[in-house]
């Protein structure tokens, strides 16, 4: 597995799933089973139509963000998010299952991605070791990455971020929110609908807020000389975000997901 390639896996099931301790009264909630990722779906002209994001950001008239070398309003943005994200998703991510006891596991793959679609995905299951959930409310549930174990699969370890580029102040604010994650969890609001044939699991803009102070550190792992497609979409992005983010009054990404 590239470096490329583990980082991409660690960022989809380290940040679009999650995981924390269930307690056995979560048995037989709604959410235990296998769901399948939401299908990709278009028109009869291949237009995309709706698929298994969903994305809601709201700033100031005007706001713009810069992607594939244009200024595209936000309104825009939700529509490349949902349908070019969508299509990504898909070829990483199969479908995701909630144990009892409060494990969580996935079909992903890790054969890359491609805009093209030119990646043919290599379907695995991952271990109970990485996520876990536990139900706070009706619409509510608290998440927590088991970060050992998930750095582990990508080959990294805390001690071994030092030697990605990072400055011991760039650790200091990793790790502020790396115990931040561990003893407070992520909350995430889901939504059960067709009688509880379709899943959303969403994260808002208080929880995007603390991501927000990784940003520096962030950039600093994208290498500087890469032709990669997507970090060349991505880099952009990561140095207009801060202007962006301070005049967005409203955000939400969810994933979608059915039986």
């Amino acid at each position: 597995m590239t470096m490329k390639n583990k980082l991409l896996l660690l960022l989809i099931l380290g940040v679009t799933f999650f995981s924390a301790c269930s307690d056995d009264d979560d048995n037989d909630h709604a959410l235990v089973g296998k769901w399948n990722l939401e299908s990709v779906q278009v028109d009869e002209s291949q237009s995309f139509v709706s698929g298994p994001l969903s994305f809601n950001w709201v700033a100031a008239e005007g706001t713009t963000l810069p992607v594939f070398g244009l200024d595209f309003p936000l309104e825009t943005i939700q529509g490349l998010a949902e349908g070019i994200g969508g299509q990504l998703l898909a070829q990483v991510l199969k479908d995701v299952t909630f144990q009892k006891k409060g494990q969580v596991i996935a079909t992903y793959s890790d054969a890359g991605v491609s805009l093209e679609g030119t990646v043919t995905p290599a379907w695995k299951t991952s271990e109970p070791k990485y996520l876990s959930y536990k139900i706070v409310s009706g619409s509510k549930i608290a998440l927590y990455p088991n970060i050992v174990n998930i750095l582990a699969e990508a080959d990294l370890s805390l001690e071994s971020l030092g030697t990605l580029g990072l400055s011991q102040a760039d650790l200091n604010t990793l790790m502020a929110f790396v115990n931040k994650v561990i003893t407070e969890g992520i909350p995430a609001t889901y939504t059960l609908t067709d009688q509880d044939k379709k899943l959303e699991i969403s994260l808002d803009k208080a929880f995007f807020d603390q991501v927000m102070t990784l940003l520096p550190v962030l950039s600093k792992l994208i290498p500087e000389d890469s032709n990669d497609d997507m970090i060349a979409i991505i880099k952009p992005i990561l140095g207009a975000l801060p202007g962006v983010w301070a005049k967005t009054t409203e955000f939400k990404i969810g994933i979608k997901l059915e039986k």
